[in-house]
């Protein structure tokens, strides 16, 4: 759900606008996929949210003052990401021991994150693994 404050993200696009109050027209949008909450990518700068939505974000910035003035330091700006993707084109086979899946994500989204979030990893012979544990084979065996 967006509130008033909020960025929402257009699909495909790192574009976003602000949402003032959400009506039915932008709660028909989100729930069709063509617009996306957003969320900071902190750097320097400030937040474009505003309301509700700009407090929340600044009171998480404090919370963590390691990394946000570590990101602004390195020279990183406020950008926006959408908080959610939705496959699109999702097809799968399921055979007797494995399973096939194919699907389409925009750029800059992570498939590993996504099969992350589909299947279930749990091993009690091995420590959890992140997504990303999984790809580099960094995890402790």
């Amino acid at each position: 759900m967006l509130q008033d404050g909020d960025l929402a993200q257009f699909d495909g696009s790192r574009s976003v606008f602000p949402v003032h109050r959400p009506d039915e027209e932008i709660r028909r949008r989100l729930a069709e996929g063509d617009i996306h909450p957003s969320g900071p990518l902190w750097g320097k700068g400030d937040p474009d949210s505003g309301g509700d939505t700009v407090s929340m974000e600044s009171r998480l910035a404090i919370e963590y003052p390691e990394l946000t003035s570590g990101l602004a330091a390195r020279g990183m700006k406020q950008e926006r990401r959408a908080l959610r993707v939705i496959p699109k084109y999702l097809r799968w086979q399921a055979g007797a021991d494995e399973i096939t899946l194919e699907f389409f994500l925009p750029r800059g989204a992570d498939a590993t994150a996504l099969l992350w979030e589909l299947v279930d990893y749990t091993d009690i012979q091995a420590p959890l693994q992140t997504p990303q544990e999984l790809v580099s084979g960094d995890a402790c065996a």
